[in-house]
């Protein structure tokens, strides 16, 4: 996925909406 970086984002793509979550 483009939005993630170093393992801290992953991004969750459902009906068309891109949820980015940000893992601690």
């Amino acid at each position: 996925t483009p939005w993630e970086m170093r393992g801290a984002l992953e991004e969750i793509e459902a009906d068309g909406v891109t949820v980015v979550v940000v893992r601690a």
